[in-house]
């Protein structure tokens, strides 16, 4: 499910909200020792008020941490007597002008454990979806409800989707009411990706407590023109449907969905436009096995989607000059839970936005830049389900301007500063008419101390309605250690604050908003090192941060949920990647993450070892491919731990491990085809409870590019 409001029922052991609006497909359902309607992830299911005799019991937790982080920090200087290189290891600076956000570094300079994905990169992946490109890289974790169009919601290192900040050309995706949806966001209009982990409020603000994804829509085209066409397909079936009806095999399920994406770059005297657009239709219906045994298809479950982006592009003496649109229309069937589906639920969407902006690398003199970026973005969101009688209509205007300026003042140091301010304005059938006026000044630092040693300090300053006065700090280190070696180090502050739907949902259906609520808090640190010399990579970091003041919706009294502030947890790991390319055309590839998490709320400490809800302690993901000239193989596998879903740890979702499988060969320099296999071994089973995964998919494609 997407977005959902209205009543709530009581099915077994579940509360299941039939459509709330807004919240994220995680928050739509919960038990009854298990709150989800107002957070999707691991704090949410606390049910004690906050207690200062919690950290009675955190000695054991800390011991852990430490170790973890003192074990990461010897790795991070052993492999300098590996890698050792007499050469210049000195570290440029990184480039810091933007608009709310700094604009994508290099890898290896930026203090945090961090990966950047170019057009190139996206454009040769076998992926479509941005969800897709996402989940393959290491610490992510994407919460997919199980077909094209539904929901999907990205975690980082066991931070959920509302403590992990998505920007789109610097502005934040995310509405006022706290819905990040990437499967809004086409691939076709992705220029490049960037996922920065740690706590970064002091950098980008609210939301970045588990880190930021950064999303640059295209600009330019590496082709003048480029069609891609893909079909997908599941193996035809017998199952029985909803009435208790045997229905045989269909060939039909092999023409189950068709995504076309069109690319037209034109290049004129002094000034470049390109158009991006892409199509989706898909009914997405899946089979799959329910609690009694039977074979079922997955119903209601169709989307047809459109996306239209544009860009002007002129270039400047010293910069450019930017300007885009750009338009989402979509309608998606709302199946709902295995356990409280609906049979002719449907969302619709229609999203439009433009922006314009000006850069400059040099601003009055040689040592200044400047950045300005304005942004205007429209949403409209619907909801409607006959069998319950709802029809939920959401509209919201968000409207944002920056400047931003870096100052090379000496060869040591450089400045960048900025200030912006964002104004949101909210109408809906079900939180009334709201809006919410947000500003922010900002100061980061790069000082060269040493050759080979960067210190990057970052302070800002928040006001956000309803939450003034919010100052976020930062201290980053980049340490030069030979040859394409780092170690990086970051410790920080950041924040969250309670979106609109935890403060100001009306009173209704057993269910209300909280206006007192207080922001959410992160102390982070993280230790890593990296080293990437084009043929071996390795990144492996050791990470904690300790959150105070989480929102959590409580049953209190019995019977009626509403948020409070009352969760403290503790997080510390681990997460390592490592590739080595084998005769210039052979990779191999591994990434882990271990996640050790401890509620620290009510009568729980640290000696009771409870782990946070939606936080699964071992992640590992692996790959193997093969690249020639005409031809492109990838095998991919991925295993995610069991996790708890509940604060005392009763409920449990499964494990899985799954497989994929992709081949592309190009036929020449224009024409290339692809086949992919998802779920390879056909395996059952769900991402998020309640939502089925598809088994084995088939995809063929194929791309025309002049």
């Amino acid at each position: 499910m997407k977005n959902r409001s209205g009543p709530a029922t009581v099915t077994g052991d579940e509360t299941c909200i039939k459509p709330l609006l807004s919240l994220e497909g995680e928050k739509a359902q919960m038990s009854k020792t298990n709150r989800e309607p107002g957070d999707d992830s691991e704090s949410r299911n606390f049910e004690e008020r906050r207690c200062p005799a919690l950290f009675s019991g955190r000695d054991k937790a800390m011991k852990k941490i430490s170790f973890i982080l003192t074990l990461f920090l010897a790795v991070s200087f052993l492999p300098r007597a590996v890698f050792a290189d007499s050469g210049n290891t000195g570290i440029s600076l990184e480039e810091v002008i933007v608009a709310d956000e700094i604009l994508p570094a290099e890898e290896d300079e930026s203090p945090v454990q961090n990966k950047i994905i170019d057009q190139k990169q996206i454009q040769e992946s076998s992926e479509t979806t941005l969800g897709g490109i996402l989940k393959e890289q290491a610490g992510t974790m994407v919460n997919d409800y199980g077909t094209e169009g539904c929901v999907k919601t990205i975690s980082l290192r066991g931070a959920p989707s509302s403590q992990v900040l998505v920007l789109v050309d610097g502005r934040r995706f995310s509405d006022i009411q706290g819905t990040t949806d990437l499967s809004l966001i086409p691939l076709s209009a992705i220029e490049s990706i960037e996922i920065q982990k740690g706590g970064l409020s002091s950098i980008y603000g609210a939301s970045a407590m588990g880190g930021v994804v950064k999303i640059i829509l295209k600009k330019s085209a590496r082709k003048t023109f480029r069609f891609t066409f893909e079909n997908s397909s599941y193996l035809p079936e017998g199952y029985t449907d909803t009435s208790g009806t045997p229905v045989a095999a269909e060939s039909l399920a092999l023409l189950d969905g068709q995504k076309a994406a069109l690319d037209v770059s034109l290049k004129f005297p002094g000034i470049e436009v390109l158009t991006t657009g892409s199509f989706t239709s898909a009914e997405n219906g899946f089979f799959y096995t329910d609690g009694s045994g039977t074979r079922r298809k997955r119903e209601n479950a169709g989307c047809v989607e459109g996306s239209l982006h544009s860009s002007v592009y002129i270039p400047l003496a010293d910069g450019f000059m930017n300007f885009q649109g750009s338009g989402f229309v979509g309608e998606v069937g709302a199946p709902g839970s295995l356990t409280l589906p609906s049979a002719a639920a449907k969302q619709n969407d229609l999203k439009a936005d433009g922006s314009f902006e000006f850069n400059s690398d040099r601003f009055l003199a040689d040592s200044l830049s400047l950045n300005v970026r304005g942004s205007y973005a429209y949403s409209e969101n619907g909801y409607t389900d006959p069998d319950w009688a709802i029809n939920s209509k959401h509209i919201s205007h968000q409207a944002n301007f920056s400047a931003d300026q870096e100052n090379l003042v000496a060869d040591f140091l450089s400045l960048a500063y900025g200030a912006g301010l964002s104004y949101d304005y909210l109408t809906s059938t079900d939180l009334g008419e709201h809006d919410r006026f947000s500003t922010f000044v900002y100061l980061t630092a790069e000082w060269n101390i040493l050759k080979d040693t960067v210190l990057k300090p970052s302070f800002r300053y928040d006001y956000s309605g309803e939450y003034p006065f919010v100052f976020n700090y930062s201290l980053g280190l980049t340490q030069g250690m030979g040859k394409n070696l780092y170690l990086k180090a970051l410790a920080g502050r950041s924040y969250n604050v309670p979106n609109l739907n935890d403060l100001y949902w009306p009173n209704a259906f057993g269910m209300s908003g909280n206006p007192d609520l207080l922001p959410e808090t992160a102390y982070t640190l993280d230790i890593g090192t990296e080293y990437d010399d084009g043929v071996f990579m390795l990144s492996a970091f050791g990470f904690t941060r300790y959150v105070q003041d989480t929102v959590l919706w409580l049953e209190q009294p019995v019977g009626f949920w509403s948020p409070h502030n009352c969760g403290e947890g503790l997080y510390a790991g681990a997460d390592a990647s490592v590739s080595v390319k084998l005769w210039d055309i052979f990779t191999v590839g591994a990434d882990y993450t271990y996640t050790y998490s401890t509620i620290l709320s009510g009568t729980y400490t640290s000696s009771d070892d409870k782990r946070m809800p939606y936080c699964p302690a071992h992640a590992v993901k692996a790959r193997a491919g093969i690249r020639t000239e005409k031809d492109d193989a990838l095998l991919s596998f991925v295993y995610q731990d069991s996790m708890f879903l509940d604060r005392d740890n009763n409920s449990i979702r499964d494990g899985f491990f799954n497989m994929d499988f992709s081949y592309i060969r190009k036929l020449s320099d224009h024409v290339s085809l692809s086949a992919v296999c998802k779920n390879l071994l056909n395996a059952e089973y769900m991402s998020v409870k309640g939502y089925p995964s598809p088994g084995l998919s088939i995809k063929l494609g194929a791309v025309v590019e002049f």
